[in-house]
């Protein structure tokens, strides 16, 4: 009989891996960042609002415009506190891969530019990290969660583990 342990190896990759991963990949053993994640993440820069686009892997799909509204408002009084996180493109753009509500809100604020950093990503990375960065907030309606979810299990191979 196999022990608990076995069971969960032999149901594949799940939620619980991927982040274990994360850690393993991104952090030493003390917890702190890895040189080369650190690399990776090439510097924070004001990037033109409109040389950012959307990431089409996105899973939310709702967005409180009120919410946006009140965030735009505290923007033009106190600009971006967080930069959001982009990827470049091969046309010379930019991919949201966290933020869209901070870009979305800069935008309504008026704002010409934005803090961000800049991170090397392929398309796997940027839904993982794109679904991860929503599955942690709390204000995803459940089909956004579900979606997500479903999304992780079919695109990445992770099982509900």
């Amino acid at each position: 009989m196999m022990n608990p342990k076995q069971n969960k190896d032999a149901l594949g990759k799940g939620i619980r891996s991927l982040l274990q991963n994360i850690d393993t990949e991104m952090k030493t053993t003390s917890g702190d960042l890895k040189p080369s994640v650190v690399k990776s993440v090439v510097s924070m820069q004001r990037i033109a609002v409109d040389d950012i686009e959307p990431n089409p892997k996105q899973p939310r799909k709702d967005f409180d415009e009120q919410a946006l509204q009140e965030l735009a408002h505290s923007i033009k009084l106190h600009d971006l506190v967080q930069p959001v996180t982009l990827s470049e493109t091969a046309t010379g753009k930019y991919r949201l891969v966290a933020g869209e509500r901070r870009w979305r809100a800069a935008r309504l604020a008026g704002l010409k530019d934005i803090p961000a950093f800049i991170r090397k990503t392929d398309d796997q990375q940027l839904l993982e990290l794109a679904l991860l960065e929503n599955l942690q907030r709390e204000d995803l309606n459940a089909m956004e969660i579900a979606l997500s979810y479903k999304r992780m299990m079919e695109e990445l191979s992770h099982t509900q583990e």
